[in-house]
């Protein structure tokens, strides 16, 4: 610091940074004004005052002048100064006072001296002129106005711990240039002046956006293969199996951009190449065109292989390839032609061509797509089939009455003949009869390999074979009797059935009719009885006439009556086949004779007689009308038609 001193008398010179001066005064030396250019602050002149200190001029003022006003002679700092002009420049330092003076004299006055101090402020200056990371995008915006900076760095910079260099006009930045800083918000930089004031700065770094956009995944489901993409010429080839419609198909899609369209999922229409899009992060886009391509059709099976004749179903085995033709015995196979259908374009040896399966042959079939695939064919002809038919058509149980069958029912693999036991022209009841069937086979068949007691007949109770032989005997139970039947004198009438008085499960019982009427018109009883009651009675129920016949016979015999008197009478004297239990039928059993009149035949359209008598009144006795079937008691004299029967 330089500091003039004013002192009246005398002048003291002082080495350093202190200056005085001493300036003698005379009373009429005073200035009347003294300036300091520059714009100085806490600096007013009067003419009273002769030492002013605290005097400051702004930071860009490096030097002043002094402008002294007042007569006689002015001198600053030594050097005359005319009055009202300015001194010379007076150079001033930052920061260090100046202490300048000013005399003033006059002869026959007392001179005066002025001393001023002056300091140059410290530079203020604050301001951020420099700010960079290394490897950032472009330059550093540095907003003034607001005192905002903007760093951008590439796509992918990690900003937790940036060290960015700064320059300032300042005398200081916190934080200081090259310390690692956060920038994930923005960071307040701090200047300070190196007068003290201070100057804050809101750095922003920001992160490019990703610049990416490339489709690095394109898959559709089921398709065959992986995608191909080129990036070179941004295409995208995807192939799907045979048969693929591919108006809606919906792909899986992957990018390095921010979006694509249409969007992974969509379903789109591939019929023709599509174009698809990918947006970046950055708003950059990149087209890329998908074709999707339909494989040709790889299908080459033989799902048909057929020979005009074969036996059975073509056997065709897929998971080895081999296809199975069975012929009729006999079959030539040297230049058989089989049908072929197939899933391929094309097979070789093509359908219908004559050839030699002597051996196994190769078919190979060529699909859409090029692809073979060979089947190998065996033909194999049937030996004679071993007789397996078993049940014997055409022969049943025989019945009574039924004239014996010599032939069978011809079968798809034999033919035969029938012999009866016994040779009978018709079969008789209650008679056990044997067949003895003689089997030949028919052309591609065999006996030989049939195992014993192979073969079924009908209604037989044993039937028999030796291996090997097509010899059968069969035995039937014993035959049936049937409605209609000639048996034991007469025409069986009825047989009885189960709920039936007699039935027997076991066996056979029934009614046997006479062959003709035993007369045309008898009465019921002889004139003598026509009005007593049967002693012990008669009843209606089949099994009872036999009784009926009985009583009423003991009734005539009580006073000796000639038996053609009377309907019983007649009845018990027939003895057709040598047999003398003939009987008038009770009602029920006599309606069992209207029923079945057609098979036993001989009856005639007329009325006749029962043996059962109506139970309330003695006078009369049941008929029935064979006619209409209506039933009636008459008196016992009424004359009516009496058909005698037996029991068997």
């Amino acid at each position: 610091m330089i500091t003039l001193l004013l002192v009246l008398g005398s002048v003291y010179a002082y080495a350093g940074t202190i200056i005085s001066i001493v300036i003698t005064k005379t009373n009429s030396a005073d200035l009347t004004d003294l300036t300091i250019s520059g714009s100085p602050s806490n600096y007013t002149f009067t003419g009273s005052t002769y030492n002013y200190s605290g005097v400051t001029v702004p930071y860009s003022v490096k030097s002043i002048t002094i402008t002294p006003t007042g007569t006689g002679t002015i001198t600053v700092d030594g050097a005359a100064v005319s009055s009202g002009s300015a001194s010379n420049a007076i150079t001033l330092a930052e920061g260090v006072a100046k202490t300048i003076t000013v005399v003033t004299t006059e002869t026959g006055q007392i001179a005066k001296s002025y001393e001023i101090t002056v300091t140059r402020a410290l530079n203020p200056v604050k301001a951020i002129t420099g700010f960079s990371v290394s490897g950032q995008t472009g330059s550093t915006t540095i907003t003034e106005s607001n005192h905002t900076i903007a760093v951008t760095m590439p796509y992918g910079t990690v900003v937790t711990a940036l060290s960015p260099s700064i320059t300032t006009t300042g005398a200081s930045v916190s934080p200081t240039s090259g310390t690692a800083t956060n920038f994930t918000s923005p960071v307040t930089y701090t200047v300070t002046a190196a007068d003290g004031s201070t100057q804050t700065y809101s750095i922003t770094v920001t992160v490019v956006a990703n610049t990416a956009k490339a489709i690095t995944g394109f898959s559709i489901s089921g398709q065959t293969g992986s995608t191909a993409i080129t990036e070179s010429n941004h295409s995208i080839a995807v192939t799907m199996p045979y048969g693929t419609v591919v108006t809606a198909l919906s792909p899986s899609i992957t990018t390095t951009g921010a979006s694509v369209s249409p969007t992974s999922g969509t379903a789109k229409d591939f019929t023709s190449p599509v174009t698809y899009t990918v947006t970046a992060a950055d708003g950059s886009t990149q087209t890329y065109s998908v074709t999707v391509t339909v494989a040709a059709n790889p299908a080459k099976a033989i799902t048909g292989f057929s020979i005009s004749g074969q036996t059975g179903s073509t056997t065709i085995t897929e998971s080895n390839h081999t296809i199975a033709v069975t012929m009729p015995y006999g079959t030539t196979v040297t230049a058989l032609q089989p049908t072929v259908t197939t899933t391929g374009a094309s097979v070789s040896p093509a359908s219908g061509t004559a050839t030699n399966f002597t051996s196994p042959v190769t078919y190979t079939v060529t699909a859409a797509d090029g692809s073979t695939q060979t089947y190998s064919v065996t033909v194999t002809v049937l030996g004679p089939t071993v007789i397996n038919i078993t049940a014997i058509s055409g022969v049943t149980a025989p019945v009574a009455g039924a004239t014996p069958v010599t032939i069978i029912t011809a079968s798809d693999q034999y033919t035969g003949i029938v012999t009866w036991s016994g040779n009978p022209g018709t079969f008789a009841g209650t008679t056990v009869y044997t067949a003895t069937i003689t089997l030949t086979a028919k052309s591609g068949y065999t006996l030989t390999g049939v195992s014993s007691n192979l073969f079924t007949v009908s209604g037989a109770t044993s039937v028999t074979n030796s291996a090997n032989s097509g010899i059968v005997s069969a035995i039937f139970p014993t035959t049936l009797l049937a409605v209609g039947q000639s048996y034991q004198g007469g025409i069986i009438a009825y047989i009885l059935q189960s709920g039936d008085p007699g039935y027997n499960a076991s066996v056979q019982h029934g009614l046997i009719a006479a062959t003709v009427d035993q007369s045309t018109g008898v009465q019921w009883a002889d004139p003598a009885f026509t009005t007593t009651f049967v002693p012990s009675g008669t009843d209606t129920a089949i099994g009872t006439g036999l009784a009926n016949t009985d009583h009423i016979i003991t009734l005539h015999d009580q006073t000796p009556v000639v038996r053609s008197t009377y309907a019983a009478g007649l009845a018990r004297a027939c003895s057709d086949g040598g047999y003398n239990d003939w009987y008038l039928p009770s009602q029920d059993e006599l309606n069992k004779l209207y029923i079945n009149r057609v098979a036993v035949g001989g009856f005639a359209a007329g009325i006749y007689w029962s043996s059962s008598e109506l139970a309330y009144n003695n006078n009369h006795a049941w008929d029935q009308n064979f006619s209409n079937g209506s039933k009636s008691a008459p008196y016992k004299d009424t004359v009516d038609y009496v058909r005698a029967v037996r029991s068997f």
